[in-house]
């Protein structure tokens, strides 16, 4: 009798258990989380990062329309890390060693050509977060805005570029693609933006056209090989 008791007791608890254990798991995947063992969440951990990268974008986002709207360096230079601050004060400084007025008009182009080489439309595409630093993959395309800008800071560049692709593509309009990696760093509790690296593929084609080269090289290469 009392071993039959207590095999029914041992019964029962089992029975507990594997319904608590259902239960909790049930009650995880219903809050959209897996029930892990031996580990402890850290509250807000995920948004924290998300928190901080979606910082970082802004912060990029913001020195990058400031840049196209400026009207002197020294409205970019606090949203640039020290590193630059300090070559643009060393471009100051050879600037002020000539007239006033030559001066003046080094440091307009030198901004005017900053200006005419950013990209306008620029997305950010991707963002990773190591420490003090940060890495920011961009990329832009526009339909003409490349070509303008080269004319403006080298003159007959883009014309001859122009030429170079296509005999009379001068008169055609050129779409670039712009990539660019920016690396952010965190001084001083903020985040600055320090060097930066771009790539630029200029072409003459539409989209379709395009495509199409695309299509026509990948079959050569597929027949070649």
């Amino acid at each position: 009798m009392e071993k039959s008791l207590l095999l029914k007791i041992s019964s029962h608890i089992v029975s507990t258990a594997l319904i608590m254990t259902i239960y909790c798991a049930g009650t995880a995947l219903s809050q959209g989380t897996k029930p892990v063992s031996g580990t402890t969440a850290v509250p807000g951990g995920a948004s924290t990062s998300a928190k901080i990268e979606n910082l970082i974008k802004e912060r990029y986002l913001n020195y990058h329309q400031t840049l196209l709207k400026a009207n002197s360096f020294d409205e970019i230079a606090p949203l640039r890390s020290t590193k630059l601050q300090a070559e643009l004060e060393t471009k100051k400084v050879e600037a002020q060693a000539k007239d006033a007025d030559t001066q003046r008009k080094m440091m307009d182009s030198l901004l005017s050509l900053a200006k005419a080489l950013e990209p306008k439309n620029i997305i950010v595409t991707n963002v990773v977060v190591k420490g003090d630093t940060a890495e920011l993959a961009v990329s832009a395309t526009d339909s003409g805005e490349f070509p303008s800008a080269m004319t403006k800071g080298f003159g007959n560049i883009a014309s001859s570029m122009g030429t170079a692709l296509g005999g009379k593509s001068a008169s055609k309009p050129m779409r670039s693609t712009t990539t660019g990696n920016i690396k952010m760093l965190k001084e001083d509790g903020n985040w600055l933006v320090g060097e930066e690296s771009w790539s630029t593929n200029v072409t003459n084609l539409t989209p379709a056209q395009e495509a199409s080269r695309n299509a026509e090289d990948a079959r050569k290469k597929s027949l070649s090989s």
